[in-house]
C-alpha cells in the first residue's frame, strides 16, 4: 500500500519537478507552521488568477514571484509541499525545477492547485493556494513573522470552524466570531493541511440557534405599510428600512 511520502513523490514527479530527497521537517520552519502562514487572516497575494480560469499562466506566475523572494536557488532547487494526505507529516521534499515543470499540476484531491515552496537555508516561502474565486501567490518572510508576532510567545492562538461560523480563540478565551458557510470540502481540505476535529465548548460555542436558523432558512412575513412610511410587523409598529 503506498505511503504519505509515495503519494507525495508521485504528485511531485507528475508535475514534471525532480524529487532529490525528503527533507522532513527539521530544521525548521515545519510545514505545518508555513500552511498557517499562508492561511493568517493579514495575507495578502503579490498575485492571483481566476479560480475559473486558464491554468497556463500558474506556473510562470509563481516562479516569477519565487525567484523574486529567492525561494528558488541559482541552481533551480528549493523544498517543496503539496497537499496529499498526511503530508504535513512528511515534510519538506527537496527538489529541482526541469524544462517540463509545471507546478499548475500541484493540485488537491478537488483538482484546485495548492502548494508552498520554501527557500533551500531559509525562511521564505512563495506558495499557490485556492480561494473562494481566484488562485493566491503568496509571498511570506517566516522570520519576520515571527519577529512579529513575539509578543504571544507561549500562546496558544487557535481557530475554530464549522459550518456556520468562524472563531479566534487565545488560550481559551474566544476573541471574535465571523458569520461564515464553509462547504464540507473546504473543511476537508483544512483537516489534509493538518488542522484536527475539535469539539465545542462554552468558549467557542456555535451560533445562536435563533440567527443559526435565519441562515438556514427563509423566513416569510405579512407587513402591513402606512402612509407615513411606518410599517405594521406582528402587530407592532416599526419604521420601514
Amino acid at each position: 500500500m503506498p505511503t504519505s511520502t509515495d503519494n507525495l513523490f508521485e504528485l511531485i514527479r507528475s508535475s514534471g519537478l525532480d524529487v532529490d530527497a525528503v527533507q522532513g521537517n527539521e530544521p525548521g520552519p515545519s510545514v505545518e507552521t508555513a500552511w498557517r502562514a499562508m492561511a493568517g487572516f493579514c495575507v495578502e497575494p503579490v498575485a492571483s488568477l481566476p479560480l475559473k480560469g486558464e491554468r497556463s499562466g500558474v506556473h510562470q506566475l509563481w516562479l516569477d514571484h519565487a525567484r523574486q523572494a529567492g525561494v528558488v536557488g541559482e541552481d533551480g532547487t528549493f523544498l517543496l509541499t503539496a497537499v496529499v494526505t498526511d503530508s504535513s507529516a512528511v515534510g519538506w521534499v527537496r527538489v529541482r525545477l526541469t524544462d517540463t515543470a509545471d507546478v499548475s499540476r500541484l493540485v488537491d484531491d478537488q483538482g484546485r492547485i495548492e502548494f508552498i515552496a520554501r527557500s533551500s537555508h531559509g525562511d521564505r516561502i512563495c506558495g499557490v493556494t485556492a480561494e473562494e474565486y481566484d488562485y493566491w501567490v503568496v509571498s511570506l518572510d517566516l522570520l519576520r513573522g515571527r519577529v512579529a508576532g513575539h509578543r504571544l510567545s507561549g500562546h496558544l492562538l487557535a481557530v475554530w470552524a464549522d459550518r456556520l461560523s468562524v472563531r479566534l480563540v487565545l488560550d481559551g478565551h474566544l476573541l471574535g466570531t465571523v458569520q461564515s458557510r464553509p462547504a464540507e470540502e473546504n473543511l476537508s481540505r483544512l483537516s489534509m493541511r493538518g488542522a484536527r476535529p475539535a469539539d465545542p465548548s462554552s468558549e467557542v460555542a456555535a451560533l445562536p440557534r435563533m440567527r443559526a436558523a435565519a441562515v438556514d432558512r427563509a423566513v416569510e412575513i405579512d407587513r402591513l405599510f402606512h402612509y407615513d412610511g411606518y410599517a405594521t410587523v406582528g402587530g407592532e409598529e416599526t419604521p420601514d428600512r
